[in-house]
C-alpha cells in the first residue's frame, strides 16, 4: 500500500509543477494493455493516478472482461476495435473513446489488410465511429522493406529526414484524408 501512497504523492507533485509552469493538462496511462491476470495490480495504479486529481485512460477494449474494475478510475478507454456502438460513445458523459489502431499500424503484416483496413479507419470507419482520438503506435523503422511488411509502421525516411511514401504508409494518408473531407462537409452541412 506504500508504493501506491507514494505513486499517488509523486503525480500530485508532477500536477503542481505542470501548473506552475503552465503546462497543458496531460492525460496519464499508467500501465499499458494490462493483462487480465494482473488486475489488482492495474487497478491500485490507476487509482492512485485518480487520487492525485488527473484524467486517465486506459489501453483496453471497453468490452473486454475486466474492463468494469477499471470503470471508477479511467476517463477515456482506448482501444482497436470500435466495439462501442456508436450511439453509446457519443452519449456517454463518463467516459471518453479514442482509437488505438495497432491493428491496422503495425501488427497484421499483410499489405491488403493493412491498406484496406487503415484507411477506413483513419477515415470514414472513424468519423462514424464516435470515437474522438486516434493514436497510433508509429515509429520509425530502420527496415527499408516499402511495402510493409517486415517494417515496424511503415514510416520510412530518407537521408534527408523527409518521409518516404510508401504504399502503406499512403493508406493512412488517404483514410486521414477522408476524414478530413467528411468532417469539412459536415461542418459546412
Amino acid at each position: 500500500e506504500e508504493f501506491y501512497t507514494k505513486l499517488t504523492e509523486a503525480v500530485k507533485n508532477f500536477e503542481k509543477v505542470r501548473k506552475e509552469k503552465n503546462w497543458p493538462e496531460l492525460i496519464f496511462c499508467p500501465l499499458d494493455e494490462v493483462d487480465p491476470s494482473s488486475k489488482e495490480f492495474g487497478m491500485k495504479v490507476y487509482k492512485a493516478f485518480k487520487d492525485a486529481g488527473v484524467r486517465t485512460y486506459a489501453s483496453k477494449d471497453p468490452v473486454s472482461p475486466d474492463a468494469k474494475d477499471y470503470e471508477p478510475y479511467v476517463d477515456f478507454w482506448c482501444s482497436q476495435p470500435f466495439s462501442i456502438p456508436y450511439e453509446k460513445a457519443v452519449s456517454d458523459k463518463k467516459h471518453g473513446y479514442w482509437s488505438y489502431p495497432n491493428h491496422n499500424s503495425n501488427e497484421i503484416k499483410v499489405p491488403e489488410v493493412m491498406c484496406l483496413g487503415g484507411r477506413m479507419t483513419y477515415g470514414f470507419g472513424f468519423w462514424r465511429s464516435g470515437y474522438t482520438l486516434l493514436i497510433p503506435w508509429i515509429w520509425r523503422s530502420h527496415n527499408q522493406e516499402y511495402m510493409g511488411k517486415g517494417s515496424a509502421c511503415g514510416n520510412f525516411f530518407d537521408e534527408n529526414g523527409n518521409i518516404v511514401p510508401t504504399p502503406y504508409w499512403e493508406c493512412f494518408r488517404e483514410g486521414y484524408d477522408d476524414l478530413r473531407y467528411l468532417y469539412t462537409l459536415e461542418t459546412a452541412i
